[in-house]
């Protein structure tokens, strides 16, 4: 099966391509619906309202996998789009099949440098399930509007490249002068439970802090009780609105 460029395969680590064309609006009021307060929002309604886009990203060709092929997966928990921040220093999330003897290498670009600005190695054993990166603690801070990748990657063997596998994802941080933030910090000063932050982060189409309040939500929740188990459910729809189905509702996730 074909993998989306979030989940893909590439012959050696030191090619990073370019995803995403620079024709992206960041600035004014950049999607079609207006904000949907958590009272509106239904199962029925998407909890993910995506910024109307003047390009769509670009995709990079993937891999295909064999029938013995028992290496892990990996997927960025990032749209198949320009993903937003409100945030200099935001978490980025990703999820791992399954347990790996293997080292994972981290890696942040912008559009401008010619080396990484993050590259950093986590040593294994690695969990399976969601890992996060906080880039507070690698003392990177982004600047407003510039578009940055990043690239999660297991590598496995040396000395064969082609067996490594990696996932990418795109960011910008959009300040407080924007107009999408304005109005999301509206919501959020009104809203009745701060708890549901994340909801209005994703009606507002700010995937990354969506992403980000849920994932420290659910694990503020310990056992298995029912407000845990609609937090992980709605953590697997709005995984699937853009396109990650194949992350598990109970994948275990990690501080």
């Amino acid at each position: 099966m074909k993998k989306s460029w979030r989940s893909w395969e590439v012959t050696t680590l030191g090619f990073i391509p370019v995803l995403v064309a620079m024709g992206v609006l960041l600035c004014g009021p950049l999607w079609e619906n207006t904000l949907l307060g958590v009272a509106t929002l239904s199962a029925q309604a998407p909890l993910y309202n995506p910024p109307k886009r003047g390009a769509p990203a670009s995709s990079v060709g993937g891999g295909t996998r064999g029938p013995g092929d028992d290496r892990p997966s990996i997927f960025v928990l990032a749209p198949d789009h320009l993903g937003f921040t409100t945030r200099p220093q935001p978490e980025l999330y990703w999820y791992l099949s399954k347990d790996s003897q293997s080292p994972i290498k981290v890696i942040l670009n912008d559009d401008t440098s010619i080396e990484p600005i993050l590259e950093t190695v986590l040593p294994p054993p690695i969990k399976a399930g969601i890992h996060r990166v906080q880039l507070a603690t690698h003392k990177i801070r982004l600047q407003p509007d510039m578009l940055y990748e990043w690239f999660i990657a297991l590598v496995i063997g040396t000395d064969q490249p082609s067996e490594s596998v990696v996932a990418g994802g795109t960011i910008t941080y959009i300040g407080p002068d924007n107009a999408r933030v304005q109005q999301a910090n509206r919501a959020l000063q009104t809203a009745s439970n701060p708890a549901e932050a994340w909801r209005l982060y994703a009606a507002s189409g700010i995937w990354y802090d969506a992403v980000s309040a849920l994932c420290q939500r659910i694990l503020q929740i310990s056992g298995p009780t029912p407000q845990a188990a609609d937090l992980l459910k709605q953590r697997a729809t709005l995984l699937s609105e853009v396109g990650l189905a194949e992350i598990p509702m109970d994948a275990k996730q990690h501080p």
